[in-house]
């Protein structure tokens, strides 16, 4: 199930198991609220179906944070990257045979060298905006991935409850289709890496993750 906790005085979504879920399912299938369909061969059933809405449920709220944890700091990225692309003073040095021009040329070129410091600054800030918030982004999907991690371990549980022989195959696999990485990365015009918190959110997405997690040896 969905909780929220206050971080920064935005509501951040947590997962929280239900208690007991193999105890659940024994419960269930002696009531039988729950069966294996013929048709898709898996275990269906209300505590199932519940269970797959708060997992989008969460994921929406993932993503509601995200954005608005996001939001502020787009804010000052687009400030420093607007002020990295402006253009420096052009500095012609010209006759500066007499004191008042040489005054102006010293002054022509130390406000160069200043709007040079400034782009550069405005750059750096720009970079180390853009990584935080693909950090954030990066710490968001981990955790979105860990949830469903605990869902299907969850879910797991609930349906071997559900059975005195040893089943698998019919155990569904919940799988995120809300909360988007890399679209929440497009929508702020971030650059992704190619280290391995990339190879990380690239993983996550992959269809045979969820396989491997059903067929950990702890559920």
């Amino acid at each position: 199930m969905v909780k929220y906790v206050k971080k920064n005085g935005i509501k951040k979504p947590i997962w929280v198991d239900p208690l007991f879920p193999a105890f659940r399912g024994l419960l269930d299938a002696v009531l039988q609220k729950v069966k294996v369909q013929s048709k898709s061969n898996l275990c269906v059933g209300g505590f199932l179906e519940r269970t797959a809405r708060e997992a989008t449920l969460y994921e929406q709220a993932a993503t509601t944070y995200l954005l608005k944890t996001l939001d502020p700091m787009s804010l000052e990225l687009e400030a420093a990257r607007k002020k990295s692309a402006m253009h420096l003073p052009e500095h012609n040095v010209q006759d500066i045979s007499t004191t008042e021009a040489a005054r102006s040329a010293r002054r022509a070129a130390a406000q160069q060298a200043q709007a040079a410091a400034d782009k550069a600054a405005a750059e750096e800030k720009a970079v180390e905006i853009e990584n935080k918030m693909l950090q954030q982004i990066a710490l968001t999907t981990n955790e979105v991935e860990e949830a469903y991690g605990k869902i299907n371990i969850m879910v797991a549980r609930f349906c071997k409850g559900t059975s005195f022989r040893v089943i698998a195959e019919e155990i569904p696999e919940l799988t995120p289709h809300v909360f988007d990485a890399q679209a929440i990365t497009h929508r702020y015009g971030l650059h992704q890496g190619g280290g391995a918190a990339a190879r990380r959110r690239n993983a996550f997405f992959s269809p045979c993750f969820w396989r491997t997690v059903c067929q950990d040896g702890t559920v």
